[in-house]
């Protein structure tokens, strides 16, 4: 099957992380550097426990116990003393190893919490063409799981692996100071040793870079499959969908599965090859210990370094894999971090009063795709306080009028207004916040009724919220549902098409807004429902600028004045009656409207 609906995502990473990347995230580390540096410190004295351990052995085997073995006598304080030393030291490393847990546990998920904040900040505030152009599994995965990576950067990556590094040069060291005769087997071992993580490290790379990429795709899918699953149900694709997802998820568990057996081979080479070189050891030190140039507890010292040597090389491995992994994750991370808005905002931006806004086009120009205009010398004036309707074929431009007023867009040439300033030069949230939308497809949150309609903003009081749903005759709907606070399921899935209108309607009236704008609003409502919101938007209407867009004729016909479309053009402006009695494109239109309603 084609991969056409498997877009391919670049995973490469870097062999070495740049500099510019280390600085990038030292930003979002800079208030967790002491809690990194306790952990650094507490490992660098589990560090010197672990040899303090074996030494504490080597003289307990070397004193009392092989005086005991020899027929001696040894006290029982005497026994009782090393016991107690060696049980404190196992108390010890096992309070600093929770503490240590804990304390870069809390470090890590520290650098979560400002990546998390600095890139969902990043996204909320920038255009919308952005997300068009972008899958909401693959941004998902960015805020989740790649994140998530770069705590295990910190919390199992950088710190661990600079005192991993220490320990087998520091244990190297030991090895030598207890046999260096011994200690010169352990370098005939150690190139064989190096070579094969090196070989692993080169592998472990590509095929973690795989996998992020199928986890990715997988997501996105998913992501995409469950937001359209009523149109799957509906057409009845359910075999299709699954069948892609299958696909997915098979190459994924490919992809995981090869990445395994690659570390399950070399976890396992690498016990093969310290458990040969121990069963070396053995050959020189039977010739060593009968002549007294090594006692066995020297021999057990040596043994134990070599065996806690072993460890941290084990780990290097699984490390290289997370700080790789981490890594391809940040470049992904801050690949999204250094997207610029389409809509940059206004230096100096420029205060409007309170009150209905004038609204004005001057020759506006705009097209998505560049060489397909869907606006042409776009051109006309609202007055503050009137009620405007456009009409037009689909794909005349009606709702890009919308999209360039509330600046999500910026026109490609000409001057979109607001009470005669450039919607360029106002202050961008400000701005929006002055213009309330209804919008044909209405998204509800997975909230009460309530927090549906004042939206979080708590200077908006709940009796504000009844006043609202009273205003839209949305009462009978709320007694229905069961109160102001009865539970609103993901997308108001509960709720019928008319009633989330409603609902819509309340929330664009609550927050009072000078500009308010029809978008479809009353689309897919029934009659007795849009006489319902008729009537109440007849009188909240007055003292705002309102702009209507609607295929219904009893939505546009009362209108102050009516802006007919076509092709991205102006082409008729006027009442409802003057452009009935021209006989152009507005009466055509309001005759099939008005056969439509009948």
């Amino acid at each position: 099957m084609a991969d056409a609906w498997m877009p391919e995502e670049d995973e490469s990473t870097r062999w070495r992380p740049s500099r510019r990347e280390w600085s990038r995230l030292a930003e979002f580390v800079s208030g967790s550097w002491r809690l990194f540096g306790a952990s650094l410190a507490i490992l660098t004295v589990l560090f010197g426990i672990d040899i303090l351990g074996p030494w504490v052995l080597k003289h307990f085997i070397d004193g009392p116990l092989q005086v005991s073995m020899r027929g001696g006598v040894v006290e029982t304080s005497t026994w009782t003393w090393w016991i107690g030393i060696y049980v404190s030291i196992l108390a010890m490393s096992f309070v600093l190893n929770m503490l240590q847990i804990v304390i870069v546990t809390k470090a890590g998920q520290s650098v979560v919490r400002n990546l998390r904040i600095a890139l969902f900040s990043h996204l909320l505030f920038m255009s919308p063409d952005y997300f068009e152009r972008t899958q909401t599994g693959r941004l998902v995965t960015r805020i989740s799981s790649d994140c998530e990576n770069l705590s295990e950067l910190f919390t199992t990556g950088v710190v661990s692996t600079l005192v991993d590094i220490c320990k087998i040069i520091g244990l190297l060291v030991a090895c030598f100071i207890v046999s260096p005769s011994l200690a010169v087997v352990l370098l005939f071992a150690a190139p064989l040793l190096v070579l094969l993580a090196m070989l692993f490290y080169d592998r472990a790379r590509r095929a973690y870079r795989a996998v992020r990429g199928t986890v990715s795709r997988l997501t996105g899918w998913f992501a995409e499959a469950t937001t359209g699953v009523r149109v799957t149900r509906i057409f009845g694709r359910e075999d299709l969908v699954f069948s892609r997802y299958a696909a997915l998820n098979a190459r994924t568990r490919k992809n995981w599965v090869r990445t395994i057996l690659l570390f399950g081979f070399f976890f396992g080479f690498l016990e093969l090859g310290s458990g040969s070189t121990q069963a070396i050891l053995l050959w020189p030190a039977s010739d060593r210990i009968p002549d007294g140039r090594l006692t066995y507890g020297e021999f057990f010292q040596f043994w134990s370094y070599f065996a806690l040597m072993v460890g941290p090389i084990r780990e290097l491995g699984e490390k290289y894999n997370v700080i790789q992994s981490a890594f391809a994750s940040a470049e992904r991370i801050f690949g999204i971090l250094d997207q610029t808005s389409t809509i940059p905002e206004a230096e100096s931006p420029i205060a409007i009063a309170p009150g209905a806004c004038s609204i004005k086009f001057e020759h506006v120009d705009f097209s998505y795709v560049e060489g397909t205009p869907v606006l042409r010398d776009m051109d006309f004036e609202v007055e503050a306080g009137s009620t405007v309707a456009i009409v037009g074929s689909t794909g005349a431009g009606k709702t890009t009028l919308i999209q360039l007023l509330a600046r999500f867009r910026d026109a490609n040439s000409g001057r979109v207004l607001v009470s005669d300033q450039d919607v360029r030069d106002l202050d961008l949230r400000k701005h929006r916040r002055r213009i309330g939308i209804v919008l044909q497809d209405v998204f509800l949150f997975a909230s009460d009724i309530l927090e549906n309609v004042r939206l979080g903003d708590p200077a908006i009081s709940e009796e504000r919220v009844v006043r609202a749903l009273e205003a839209v005759q949305a009462t009978e709907l709320v007694e229905r549902a069961g109160g102001i606070r009865a539970k609103v399921e993901e997308r108001g899935a509960t709720l019928s098409q008319g009633e989330r209108q409603l609902l819509a309607f309340a929330r664009a009236l609550v927050h009072d807004p000078q500009i308010l704008i029809l978008d479809e609003a009353t689309a897919n409502v029934d009659t007795p429902t849009e006489r319902k919101i008729q009537t109440a938007m007849e009188r909240v209407m007055r003292g705002r600028t309102t702009l209507v867009i609607a295929h219904r004729l009893s939505t546009v016909r009362h209108a102050d004045r009516i802006l007919v479309l076509e092709r991205g053009r102006l082409i008729e402006s006027g009442t409802h009656d003057q452009l009935l009695e021209q006989g152009g494109r507005y009466a055509e239109l309001a005759a099939g409207l008005a056969d439509q309603e009948h």
